[in-house]
């Protein structure tokens, strides 16, 4: 086959080519939807990060919606309405409790410094102002998804330049994935976020499982 004639092959949209952008489209769109009803679950409203502090999964950083509340920097969650959260940080296991509902209040018992506190935290919503101090907070996050943005941007252009070239597709996916995954980053994770384990598909699984059945194009 002549040169002119394999460039018009890798120019052509194929099936296979159709099929990893409408995989990439719908996992940056499945990651943009699950960011947007996690927006709407009701949250304690604070930052929070995972770490081991005395069987506590869950220890609070910042109250980013700001509303008044018996939480204080650094306090290790241990119990919500006496129901016990530890493991919760990486099996995303907890249902929450019935009171857990924007209005509502729950009693929660937290270990701060070496004492159990039993405190009442106050249910709300996210706002727009609590996710922009997240946010800004740490601007590598903001990089992180601008870069992904532009790689993504990058990849669906070099597809629609070589349909038809395997790596092109295995960059698009690639591209697709970390974006999904930087997007992902942008609302805190929390108890709404560990009580709704089907919010949370690994973006990367879901990428090698889709790219196994055609590793023996790209050799």
């Amino acid at each position: 086959m002549s040169s002119t004639a394999n460039q018009q092959e890798e120019t052509r949209f194929n099936r296979t080519a159709w099929l990893v952008l409408v995989y990439a489209l719908a996992l940056v769109l499945l990651s943009a939807a699950q960011i947007v009803y996690r927006y709407t679950l009701p949250t304690d409203g604070w930052a929070v990060y995972t770490t081991q502090v005395d069987q506590a999964d869950w220890v609070y950083s910042s109250n980013l919606v700001g509303a008044p509340s018996g939480l204080q920097q650094n306090d290790a969650l241990l119990a919500v309405d006496d129901l016990p959260v530890q493991g919760s940080a990486t099996s995303y296991t907890i249902s929450p409790p019935p009171s857990w509902a924007a209005g509502q209040s729950v009693d929660m018992t937290v270990q701060r410094g070496e004492q159990e506190v039993s405190i009442r935290v106050p249910i709300v919503h996210w706002t727009p102002a609590a996710l922009w101090r997240y946010n800004i907070a740490d601007l590598s996050r903001l990089v992180d998804l601008l870069g992904a943005l532009t790689l993504f941007i990058v990849s669906l252009f070099t597809l629609t330049r070589r349909p038809a070239v395997p790596s092109a597709w295995a960059l698009l996916v690639f591209c697709a994935t970390f974006f999904a995954t930087s997007l992902s980053g942008l609302l805190p994770d929390g108890l709404p976020y560990s009580s709704t384990h089907w919010l949370s598909p690994s973006p990367l699984f879901l990428a090698i499982s889709f790219l196994a059945p055609c590793w023996r194009h790209l050799y």
